[in-house]
């Protein structure tokens, strides 16, 4: 049961079995508790990113090179594939079973030149053109026909018989032909959401990594013969170049999946995977509420903020601009016997009233709306978890406002008092 649940990633009041064969518990349970390095030597001569996905193809891994380069990544036990991703580009390079710490080596050629050998005798008529259908010469070398290409898309023509064939690197086309012999196998190919692919190009490599097929399929899928084996079939469909190992024991039915593209590879660093979590499916909801809830609510406190800053700068400018309206009067006043205390009384208080009681109307009015609008619910929607409630920052606007009068106020009474002095 412990074993299921560290597996699924699953906290203790949930029970979860998982059955393993070939392997004693605690040596699984060894493997779960501790992370591998990840060591990929890359030989690639074009830039992009490198790409670690999970068996749910789940990006758990990238990095980005623009030359040859060695990259190391932590990574838990499991089954992990490599990608390669570039501007017209994404190619499976490699898949491993991350149980110890391993290296793993991948190349790609993007720009230089490949060699396409194909095994055919010197007497066949032997033509290959590129997607411009330009006519490319081989020789003949040590019983095979050599081309030197450009990666890209080939058609071969030996004889009667048509191949295209995809070359992303050195490559070897024995065209054996097993329409007669050996067992079905219907492959089919989808994209990462069930959607079935169509208009496709499989290539069948033997355990040699010698290619030994190669066919277009109009449709989703495409039945092929061959005899008991190990093979690599590799789908090209632009920009995809993806593979998928395969044991034929007998008629056997293959689901070769194109996974999405990814759109932001460095969008979320490296340092967070490892601390990704599973969640159960009634968890799922409320931490997408609070990863909603807290993004926004720091759009609101942010908004909060602002406001009342732009509104004490307001009213300071408000009260400034009134005091110096009236400093004539104040003069004049002087002149006639006020003094600063009886300014104060006469003038200044009345207008503080004035200006508490123009604040409390705002703060009613305000009230009157947040309650009617219902906006605390909508505040908690949106702004779950904000240090700051209705209340609270209705009280501190009226606060700021108090205050930003009374530093008007006194400033100015200040320059009236010392322009009626002058």
């Amino acid at each position: 049961l412990d074993v299921g649940q560290k597996i699924a990633g699953l906290p203790d009041t949930i029970v979860s079995v998982v059955k393993v064969k070939g392997m004693e518990k605690n040596k699984l349970m060894e493997l779960l508790t501790r992370n591998f390095e990840l060591t990929i030597d890359c030989d690639i001569n074009v830039e992009g990113w490198i790409l670690v996905l999970d068996p749910l193809n789940m990006l758990v891994a990238s990095a980005f090179i623009d030359n040859s380069s060695v990259l190391r990544f932590s990574l838990p036990f499991g089954y992990y594939e490599i990608y390669y991703q570039g501007r017209d580009v994404f190619s499976k390079l490699a898949d491993v079973l991350l149980n110890s710490n391993k290296t793993v080596s991948v190349n790609l050629s993007l720009e230089a030149n490949n060699t396409l050998r194909i095994v055919a005798p010197e007497n066949d008529i032997v033509i290959l053109r590129d997607e411009n259908d330009t006519l490319i010469r081989g020789t003949w070398q040590d019983g095979c026909w050599v081309f030197v290409v450009k990666p890209g898309l080939y058609t071969l023509q030996i004889n009667n018989d048509t191949y295209q064939i995809p070359v992303l690197g050195d490559t070897v086309f024995n065209p054996m032909g097993f329409d007669d012999v050996g067992y079905e196998v219907l492959v089919t190919v989808a994209s990462s959401d069930g959607t079935e692919i169509e208009d496709f190009i499989i290539v069948v490599e033997d355990e040699d990594g010698n290619t030994i097929l190669t066919s277009r399929a109009v449709g989703s899928q495409i039945s092929l013969r061959l005899p008991e084996g190990f093979y690599t079939f590799r789908i090209y469909k632009p920009p995809y170049f993806v593979f998928k190992h395969v044991n034929v024991r007998g008629p056997t039915n293959i689901v070769i999946e194109l996974p999405q593209l990814v759109r932001n590879p460095e969008k979320i660093p490296y340092r967070f995977y490892p601390k990704l979590m599973s969640l159960r499916s009634e968890e799922a909801a409320e931490y997408t509420l609070y990863a909603f809830a807290g993004l926004t609510s720091s759009y609101v406190v942010a908004a909060i903020a602002l406001i009342l800053t732009l509104s004490v700068l307001l009213c300071l400018a408000v009260q400034r601009h009134i005091y110096l309206s009236i400093s004539e009067d104040l003069r004049v006043l002087h002149i006639m016997g006020f003094t600063k205390s009886r300014l104060f009384l006469s003038i200044g208080i009345s207008h503080m009233m004035l200006s508490i009681l123009s604040a409390l109307a705002g703060l009613a009015t305000a009230w009157a709306i947040y309650s009617i609008l219902r906006l605390d619910v909508l505040i908690v929607l949106l702004g779950y978890g904000s240090p700051f409630r209705a209340v609270e920052s209705s009280i501190f606007t009226l606060f700021s406002a108090t205050i930003s009068w009374l530093a008007s106020f006194a400033e100015e009474l200040k320059r009236a008092g010392g322009a009626i002095e002058r």
